[in-house]
């Protein structure tokens, strides 16, 4: 063998051992990754209750509203009670009211008695009983800060755009009764439904 050709044989086994000597560790190393993702539900709430006053004005353990006695072609007798939600829902809720039934005076429900009072405006001199929200700008026309006729329908009467404070919104409900010189003797009532409703459920379907 020439010399030449000595040295080519020599340097392809050099050049061979060379690529199959290189370590493992000089290869580019990969990477996989993947994800979790956690899930829980939280169930919606919203309830509502109501809290009434005695004729002196003290809260009282049910959720009656006694003027106590309203005197005859004297000026309106005012009394108030209380509305408190609570709600999880973050778009807030709606707070409506009716009067129960059709008939939307307060009837006198004394034994024999027929007498009525007229949903509206307490004035002086006539017969009228009214409830009046607050001034706040969750308090709703035609209620907020003044006496609204109360229908046998759902009316707005107090709306927030988000959840209730942790311990409930309190809300206040103002009422006034005047009466006319010759209004009927006798005990009057009317019964009114406050619906407190979410405005925009968000209640979850559990593993949608």
């Amino acid at each position: 063998m020439s010399k030449l050709t000595t040295a080519i044989a020599t340097l392809g086994v050099v050049a061979g051992l060379g690529v199959a000597a290189l370590p493992l560790s000089s290869y580019a190393e990969g990477s996989a990754e993947t994800t979790q993702k956690l899930k829980a539900t939280i169930d919606e709430s919203i309830s509502i209750e109501a809290t009434g006053s005695d004729a002196e004005g003290n809260p009282s353990t049910d959720n009656v509203v006694d003027l106590g006695l309203v005197t005859l072609g004297g000026n309106p007798v005012t009394g108030a009670g209380t509305l408190k939600v609570m709600t999880n829902n973050p778009s807030g809720y709606t707070v409506s009211v009716k009067v129960e039934g059709a008939d939307t005076n307060m009837n006198n429900v004394t034994t024999g008695g027929s007498g009525t009072i007229a949903n509206g405006t307490p004035t002086k001199g006539t017969s009228a009983w009214g409830l009046k929200g607050g001034t706040g700008r969750e308090y709703q026309a035609p209620f907020k800060g003044a006496y609204g006729a109360v229908t046998n329908a759902d009316q707005a009467y107090y709306k927030t755009t988000a959840g209730s404070a942790a311990d409930g919104d309190v809300i206040d409900t103002n009422y006034g009764v005047s009466a006319s010189a010759d209004q009927e003797a006798g005990v009057y009532e009317v019964e009114l439904t406050f619906t407190a409703a979410v405005n925009n459920s968000v209640n979850p379907t559990p593993n949608a």
